[in-house]
């Protein structure tokens, strides 16, 4: 229904509501250049370059399935809008590839690997090699980067004990061999309810949060932030930054955390903060082993040595630690990209 008085208001800017605008389907919003921007009660709010149309009104209402209050707004500012909450869905679809060998604690890992698919649009692939050892993890970074895949789920072969102990994983070796995000199937936790995101001010914060923020929104699950922060000496021990300190603070953690504290409010996201002391690695085993998490998301290790040398080994430990799925987020390298860096 379409309330018959209907004020007009010239706005250049507004803020928009992802979860709210997002219930006009794309092809409508776009057609008509209308983005829901408030609901009050059964009412939203619609902004519209031309609220005088009145069958574009009447698609409107009827696509949203409540009553409409019609502003006016800028064509350019509702379009900017629209591309920056529209963008992922108006890509190519998502494709996932799966390495997970015929064995009966795989047969989970496949059902686990089709669900995360169908959760996110993607489409699946399956990847399967006569291969073993190092041959099979480069014929899968091959593979990849050939179907241009956006995430590779795997799981390794078992290693024997003495490896375990003394070498490189063979998790590690995959992780390191590839060149875009993977998720090694750890227990197979579904639905995914509640998430961890790991970050340390590094670049690669970027593409873990994405990968929270898009999982969060399609499952409906609360995100946990784990900002990994430099150990003092102890003899400044009172003087650590608690959460607050960390949210307030005028600098590049500050500043991300708000960031995403901010973009998870505005699709109504669950979620907290949280903070250990100690080693970057005690602060993830500490909230590893309280928070019963269904995937754990980092981002690759800092590609800067100081940066490593500060933080430390995260992944290797996290690998061996953990009891579910860990998503290791890269952001992708074009061929050409990575061939300079490799020189």
């Amino acid at each position: 229904m379409i309330k018959n008085e209907t004020q007009f208001l010239e706005i250049s800017k507004f803020a928009a509501l992802p979860r709210l605008a997002m219930q006009l389907p794309c092809d409508l919003a776009y057609r008509y250049h209308a983005l829901p921007v408030a609901k009050e009660g059964e009412c939203i709010t619609v902004a519209m370059a031309d609220p005088n149309d009145q069958m574009a009104r009447e698609a409107i209402s009827a696509a949203l399935g409540t009553s409409t209050y019609v502003i006016q707004a800028d064509t350019k500012v509702i379009d900017d809008l629209l591309d920056e909450l529209w963008s992922e869905r108006l890509e190519t679809t998502r494709k996932f590839l799966a390495w997970l060998p015929a064995t009966p604690i795989d047969l989970a890992g496949k059902t686990y690997s089709q669900n995360l698919a169908n959760l996110l649009g993607a489409k699946l692939l399956h990847f399967e090699t006569p291969k073993s050892g190092r041959g099979a993890y480069k014929s899968l970074a091959e593979q990849s980067e050939r179907n241009g895949a956006d995430l590779v789920i795997f799981r390794a072969p078992q290693e024997s004990l003495l490896k375990r102990l003394f070498g490189t994983s063979d998790e590690r070796v995959i992780i390191d061999s590839l060149c875009v995000s993977s998720l090694l199937v750890h227990g197979c936790q579904w639905p995914i309810r509640k998430i961890l995101l790991v970050i340390r001010n590094d670049e690669s914060d970027k593409i873990s949060f994405e990968w929270a923020l898009n999982l969060a929104k399609s499952s409906d699950a609360s995100v946990t932030v784990l900002p990994i922060t430099i150990p003092l000496p102890d003899i400044y021990r009172p003087e650590q930054p608690d959460i607050a300190l960390l949210m307030t603070a005028d600098t590049p953690l500050g500043q991300k955390i708000r960031y995403i504290a901010r973009r998870f409010a505005d699709w109504e996201i669950r979620g907290k903060i949280c903070q250990h002391y100690g080693s970057p690695e005690d602060q993830i085993r500490r909230e590893t082993l309280i928070g019963n998490y269904d995937l754990i998301i980092i981002g690759e290790e800092p590609k800067n040595w100081i940066r490593r040398r500060i933080y430390g080994d995260l992944i290797g430990p996290l690998l061996a630690l953990a009891d579910r799925p860990i998503l290791i987020a890269k952001p992708q390298i074009e061929p050409q990209e990575q061939e300079v860096e490799l020189r």
